[in-house]
């Protein structure tokens, strides 16, 4: 694969405390094409922020209750970065938080429209099952 410009960087987003891998290999394949990824996690110990590929390390918890103070955290981090970056949600709790919150963190982030309330029901584990055929 030849991707010419990589200098867009990307900030990848964990919303759960939970031993996944989806943000490690998210930040170890983009960084393997030199693309600057950054993290965000709610612990100090989470598995992507040991990666050599990680630019920069931020702890914050996005699913926390608090979506403003959680909003300005990451528009710091924006800031910080230097200019517009993509941001990747590696969980549905980080899902759901980036497509309620999509208007403002915008204004530092790129990403695709996602609509909270179905995110809520696909991600839902009390939800009515559906049968496979």
């Amino acid at each position: 694969m030849n991707i010419n410009d990589v200098s867009t960087p990307v900030v990848v987003l964990r919303g759960v405390e939970s031993a996944s891998h989806g943000a490690l290999g998210i930040l170890r394949s983009l960084g393997r094409l030199g693309v600057p990824v950054y993290a965000v996690a709610c612990r100090r110990r989470t598995a992507a922020f040991f990666s050599r590929y990680c630019k920069g390390k931020y702890v914050w918890n996005v699913a926390n209750g608090h979506a403003e103070r959680s909003v300005n955290f990451l528009l710091d981090v924006g800031r910080k970065i230097g200019r517009r970056a993509i941001l990747i949600p590696s969980d549905d709790k980080a899902l759901l938080f980036c497509a309620s919150c999509a208007e403002m963190l915008r204004e530092q982030f790129q990403f695709p429209d996602v609509c909270p309330e179905l995110i809520r029901e696909l991600s839902s584990k009390e939800g009515e099952q559906s049968t496979m055929l």
